[in-house]
């Protein structure tokens, strides 16, 4: 981890959530964890008060994304609320 020297500013908010919005596109985009990713980017952005020998352990992984009506394209023999 990166410690900020006493010359040095800390991370801009807008550094902070540039990380969080790759941290949770690389989780494939799961709803309703942001405060989670913005946690893990201030972790990894910000200076810890006590350096730590061993790293902090990664969040849970995001689990597989469910597949929905909206995001499958289904053929009128698939589908029976189009067929007469």
């Amino acid at each position: 981890m990166k410690y900020l020297s006493s010359t040095e500013s800390p991370p801009s908010p807008a550094a902070i959530r540039a990380l969080a919005y790759q941290l949770w596109q690389q989780a494939q985009c799961p709803l309703g964890r942001d405060l989670e990713f913005w946690l893990q980017a201030e972790q990894q952005r910000l200076p810890s008060p006590h350096p730590s020998p061993h790293p902090s352990p990664p969040l849970h992984p995001a689990p597989p994304r469910r597949t929905t009506q909206r995001n499958l394209q289904l053929s009128p023999q698939q589908n029976p609320q189009q067929n007469p």
